[in-house]
């Protein structure tokens, strides 16, 4: 009988039904296609490691995983006991060249290793057609890049290098262990000699692999080699790389579910919301079942089952959306270059997403499912019965010790400069908690709000926006539920925008003050502040650009990114000509002038970031340890760079100590300056020129285009965020809606007598839609409230660690919030309005 009551109610209420549903969908498909992504992103990494070292043991490579390997470290690898083969490498990033343009796609290209053809294959590849490299411009290519270029072997490729524009000659197709779906990204060899002249590389290597005896065991050659060669080199098996780069995504990662999370909360919000109303509504149903002798357990499990269904059909219809929102977010991911291979649907996202989906839905109806139990039985009969008083004064005082520890978390959060495990707890919990506190005094905020937000609704209509604002304050808890539903998604969304605006707005500002060149040559998918490019630029090159006519001076930058590099920190290793330095950037140093800073330089000594100093309490004159190539090298601070968020996480020093630590030799940056501001343009249209012709990979920006550069970029890492974020708010919506087609059902009698004493259909609409628009825009505006709250907190404790930043309220994105929720609200409103309008009269007027 209860099972029958249960899947009465579902089926005679369809489109509340459904609304329930949808936000379980929503969110089911937004947790699985997270955990689909994860999964995909780090199985790129394992699929490409497995099958480019298929015979490899151990892979030697420089401090980190960057920089060079000394040449002389393969003769000392080759003679170790119990290694069988070793051989080495160098490698680059090369691109396709089409029309004179070199393709900026991920699948225009191709990883580039230089080898030697007379050693052993240790990638296990297998020529499919063709034959192995030997000499001068020959090209080994994969057999899946291959395919999807249509090249075979006989076939001419022109492709950018770092030396310029090159026709190289594919000679056979290769097959590695398995197929390699890294972002469409091709693989290749070339004989060594000829990569070393295109990839600028005239004495190191990129990486050393080894090949073991086969008595011979991992677990002892890897310490002898590490005590035979230092700890200046990384000594890895293709399994600890793979792990390594599984960390590096582990924080994007515990974003994703986080965001996912709150989705799924949205939507267990809204089933909480939507049952609490039903039980209210059902009141005289419940007391006839408690008459007729069900018991309360008997209405608590009626409520459940409903739930249950609800979560079941949620969490199977959320699987489907769930495989849609996967492309869409592989998209997204793909449009900030990363290198996502084909998408793969885990076993464990197809239980997850799922389950986490029916547990939110019977978590969500549980506390309404108690509070039916409770109601006596005559009460319900006769529909008396009134919840609990609100105990605003219990809300609020646990509002004000909540609100300030949720603050707390995110700055902590924000201020740690590594977020182990348990401080990325703090953060989510500190959020988490944020929003608890704001929700509890809702009943408070949300009828105020709609208070003041009835005034200029009554311009228009007194008598409907009176009818309008007392509707949402009849039942304060409830429209307080609703609207902090849609206030979760908001301030979440406004939280992501102050982040990124402040963070924009404020490296915008540095680069003004930064920049002092005209131009800046870089690679074409070159990423202001992050890793950067495997692209390098040559010093051939850097010379052309200071021949061309009415250049005054053209100086290279290298740059490489070391992950946890100086003491658990990352870093950006920069290369720089001291005595052009001060002329193409503008920087400040802690006690001391510039000029006296670099002279130090020039000797060997360092500068480092304030990001770098921060709790280490280094100082100018101190020494510190860079672990490089030739070893642990021990340097002087020559100066702390002062008010620069730009290179606040950097280390700069002489282009002769950067060849000694790390041992590359190319550029990664050109700094140009024009002989004066009337020769500008020309310069730029020449720098263009030579580009075009012999360079396609590079590009010419100016600053204002390194700062436009640097905006698309910081969106583009947002934009996926602000996808999961569209989800939690139709989810949101959805809550609003199904407020308000319950709300039309509660007064039904109400409308009948509103339509009796003489309002017309329209009016009812206008009532209902005011409603509707009420409850978006009081949500809305405490969303932005609690967001900005939110990014101020994130922002300074950014800015404790990350000199220049400043808190910048986005502006666009409040805007864009506000017009959205009265749209937002029109659009919710709909159903409903439509509804209560076509009541007939006499049966609205009897209902009961």
């Amino acid at each position: 009988m209860i099972w029958a009551l249960a899947w009465r109610d579902v089926i005679s209420h369809k489109s509340r039904t459904a609304l329930n549903a949808l936000g379980i969908v929503l969110g089911v498909g937004l947790i699985f296609s997270v955990v689909a992504l994860s999964v995909t992103l780090v199985g790129s990494f394992e699929s490409l490691y497995g099958s480019i070292y298929g015979k490899t043991d151990l892979v030697i490579s420089g401090p980190n995983g960057n920089g060079t390997v000394k040449r002389k470290m393969l003769a000392k690898v080759q003679a170790q006991p119990g290694v069988k083969v070793a051989t080495a490498n160098v490698s680059a990033l090369l691109s396709i060249v089409r029309d004179g343009t070199a393709g900026s796609r991920q699948t225009d290209q191709i990883n580039a290793l230089g080898v030697d053809p007379a050693a052993p294959d240790l990638s296990g590849a297998t020529i499919l057609q063709g034959r192995r490299i030997r000499s001068g411009d020959e090209l080994n290519i994969d057999s899946d890049f291959a395919e999807r270029h249509k090249l075979s072997p006989g076939d001419k490729l022109r492709v950018a290098t770092p030396d310029g524009k090159r026709r190289l000659r594919v000679v056979g197709i290769t097959r590695y262990g398995s197929s390699i779906q890294f972002g469409g990204q091709g693989f290749a060899t070339i004989p060594i000699a000829k990569a070393r002249k295109l990839f600028q590389i005239e004495r190191d290597y990129s990486e050393i692999n080894v090949r073991l005896d086969k008595d011979a065991q991992v677990s002892i050659v890897k310490p002898r080699l590490r005590h035979r060669l230092g700890r200046r080199l990384d000594i890895k098996t293709p399994g600890e790389k793979s792990t390594d780069a599984d960390a590096q995504l582990r924080a994007f990662n515990v974003i994703l579910y986080f965001f996912a999370a709150m989705s799924l909360f949205v939507g267990a919000y809204l089933i909480l919301n939507s049952f609490n109303m039903t039980v209210a509504q059902r009141l005289r149903d419940i007391g006839m079942l408690r008459t007729v002798g069900g018991t309360a357990k008997q209405v608590v499990r009626m409520i459940l089952l409903e739930a249950s269904v609800l979560g079941a059909f949620g969490a199977l219809a959320g699987l489907l959306a769930g495989l849609l929102l996967t492309r869409v977010m592989v998209e997204v991911v793909q449009t900030f270059s990363f290198p996502i291979g084909a998408v793969k649907y885990p076993a464990m996202a197809f239980v997850i997403a799922p389950l986490a989906g029916f547990t939110a839905a019977v978590v969500g109806a549980l506390r309404p499912a108690l509070r039916a139990g409770r109601i006596p039985a005559i009460r319900a009969v006769l529909a008396e019965h009134r919840a609990a008083p609100l105990k605003i004064g219990r809300r609020m005082a646990a509002a004000v010790v909540m609100i300030p520890l949720g603050l707390a978390g995110v700055f902590k959060l924000a201020s740690s400069s590594v977020i182990p495990p348990i401080t990325a707890f703090e953060g989510i919990a500190g959020i988490i908690c944020l929003l608890v506190g704001v929700v509890l005094i809702a009943p408070a905020a949300i009828p105020a709000i709609v208070r003041v937000l009835a005034l200029p609704l009554g311009l228009a209509s007194e008598v409907d926006a009176r009818f309008s604002a007392d509707n949402t304050r009849a039942n304060p808890l409830r429209t307080a539920a609703t609207a902090s539903g849609l206030m979760i998604g908001v301030a979440l969304v406004a939280a992501i925008g102050s982040l990124g605006s402040s963070l924009i707005g404020s490296i915008s500002d540095q680069l003004d003050k930064h920049i002092k060149s005209d131009f800046v040559v870089q690679p074409n998918d070159f990423r202001q502040g992050g890793i950067g490019s495997k692209v390098t630029i040559s010093s051939k090159t850097v010379n052309q650009i200071s021949d061309l006519p009415d250049v005054k001076l053209a100086t290279g930058t290298k740059l490489l990114y070391v992950p946890r590099g100086f003491r658990g920190s990352d870093y950006q290793a920069m290369g720089f000509d001291t005595a052009k330095r001060a002329r193409v950037v503008n920087l400040s140093y802690v006690g001391q002038r510039s000029r006296a800073v670099l002279k130090k330089v020039a000797h060997g000594q360092v500068t480092i970031g304030g990001q770098l100093k921060r709790g280490r309490k280094l100082k100018a004159g101190q020494t510190i340890k860079l672990r490089g190539a030739d070893g642990v090298k021990r340097v002087k601070i020559a100066g702390v760079v002062h008010g620069s968020s730009v290179e606040d996480q950097a280390i700069g020093m002489s282009y002769k100590t950067f060849r000694e630590i790390y041992g590359s030799a190319a550029y990664t940056q050109v700094q140009v300056i024009a002989d004066s501001k009337e020769a500008r343009d020309a310069v730029g249209r020449r720098l263009q020129r030579l580009l075009r012709d012999d360079h396609p990979n590079l590009t010419s920006l100016s600053s204002a285009a390194v700062k436009r550069q640097v905006e698309d970029q910081t969106n583009q890492i947002f934009s996926i965020f602000y996808v999961i974020m569209l989800v939690a708010i139709i989810v949101s919506l959805l809550g609003v809606a199904n407020t308000l087609l319950i709300s039309v059902l509660e007064r039904t009698r109400e409308i009948g007598v509103m339509r009796a004493i003489g309002s017309d259909r329209s009016q009812v609409r206008r009532v209902i839609t005011g409603e509707g628009v009420l409850l978006t825009i009081a949500g809305a505006l405490l969303g932005l409230a609690v967001g900005l709250a939110i990014g101020y907190a994130f922002v300074r404790g950014i800015a404790s660690d990350l000199q220049g930043v400043t808190f910048r309220p986005p502006t666009a994105t409040i805007l864009v919030v506000a017009l959205a929720s009265v749209l937002f609200g029109l659009l919710a409103a709909i159903m409903p309005a439509y509804r209560a309008s076509k009541m007939n009269v006499i049966e609205a007027i009897g209902y009961e």
